[in-house]
């Protein structure tokens, strides 16, 4: 990270915790699912070059580049941008699969219309997530299950009895 133009900056770090506080995606899935020393945006873009890039890659896609964490670190450390190098960087040395890029389109292509999201009933998307085999929130967490009816269709149910 020393060598890097830019990736050297996370080595700053104090360890203070204000990018974790600040991260809206830290706040909901919690350092576990990072299954990493470091958590959060400072080690979403450290642990990749600690560890390797094919395996821990992917944290920097949880990002939403909402730009907090950089707010709030004391030594201003340009997280938002250290994440999309990241990216880059992952996607340069083949760290996400056919499987990853092929899901992320199916994902868009369901949920960029709603009518498309509500075809597949709640059992059939609970059963698709359990193919996977692993737990997709990480060891420490369960995946929640998806309700019978979407809510799209719970509200039309209830304005129409309503």
């Amino acid at each position: 990270m020393l060598d890097t133009n830019e990736h050297w900056q996370a080595l700053k770090c104090i360890r203070c915790g204000a990018c974790l506080n600040a991260c809206p995606i830290y706040k909901v899935v919690g350092g576990y699912t990072y299954n990493t020393v470091y958590s959060g945006p400072i080690g979403s873009v450290i642990t990749p070059f600690m560890k390797n890039f094919a395996e821990f890659g992917h944290l920097s896609t949880a990002c939403t580049q909402c730009g907090k964490c950089e707010e709030v670190c004391p030594v201003m450390i340009p997280l938002p941008r250290l994440l999309l190098l990241n990216r880059k960087l992952t996607n340069e040395n083949g760290g996400n699969d056919w499987r990853w890029g092929t899901g992320m389109k199916f994902f868009e292509y369901i949920s960029s219309n709603r009518k498309r999201m509500d075809v597949t009933q709640g059992s059939l998307k609970n059963s698709a997530v359990s193919l996977t085999g692993k737990n997709l929130m990480g060891k420490n967490k369960s995946m929640p299950t998806f309700e019978e009816l979407s809510f799209s269709r719970q509200w039309k149910i209830k304005s129409k009895n309503g």
